[in-house]
């Protein structure tokens, strides 16, 4: 499967343009001071979490954007840097239908105003504030595209385990909630996703996300 490019989310302009510099050591707190802070990652979601995927590739499931874009692999990885301000996004790189009225668009390409050109089916995306306490503090849809946001098709949660600060990434029964054979909006080894499929989803999948 053809996920998405990294530079698609574009997670937000207000973010510093450089990634910084290394925390410290293992053993020690993982704080940044002024220029941030250091997280741990745990990531449970697999490709098996959405078994209609199976193009995609084991260790690009999840993605980080803090705010250059990385993938994420399964189990606990870190730590990774979070700007100032504590700022950061997530895609999950199966492909998902929008739902919301304002994303209610027929299938292909179109204009979505100041977030440029979008997809319908997306990868899924979204925006979060993390606070100094490890805590999430605001979560929210991604700066570009309109996938279904991480959050729902997710369980997304943070807190202090062990003196490290743990973002922690779950499947939910909304996970596996693909398109058809999770097609994608283009020509790719996925299949593409043909009109009269949009709102239909992969086997398996009763409650759609809301």
């Amino acid at each position: 499967m053809r996920t998405r490019p990294l530079s698609s989310l574009a997670v937000s302009l207000l973010l510093a343009l450089s990634v910084w510099g290394c925390g410290s050591s293992a053993d020690g707190p993982h704080n940044l001071g002024a220029s941030g802070m250091a997280i741990f990652i745990d990531n449970q979601i697999t490709t098996a979490s959405a078994p209609a995927c199976i193009y995609v590739q084991p260790g690009e499931v999840v993605s980080l954007f803090n705010p250059n874009g990385q993938h994420i692999p399964s189990g606990k990885t870190g730590p990774y840097d979070i700007p100032d301000g504590g700022q950061f996004g997530l895609q999950l790189n199966f492909w998902y239908w929008a739902q919301a009225a304002y994303q209610d668009h027929a299938i292909g390409t179109w204009s979505c105003g100041d977030k440029g050109t979008c997809h319908n089916p997306d990868n899924s995306g979204a925006q979060f504030t993390l606070g100094a306490d490890c805590t999430i503090l605001s979560k929210g849809p991604p700066w570009f595209g309109v996938g279904k946001e991480t959050y729902v098709v997710a369980d997304v949660s943070a807190g202090m385990q062990n003196g490290e600060c743990v973002l922690t990434i779950k499947p939910n029964q909304y996970t596996a909630c693909v398109t058809p054979g999770c097609c994608d909006y283009g020509l790719s080894a996925a299949g593409t996703c043909s009109e009269g499929t949009q709102g239909t989803y992969a086997a398996g999948c009763t409650t759609p996300p809301p």
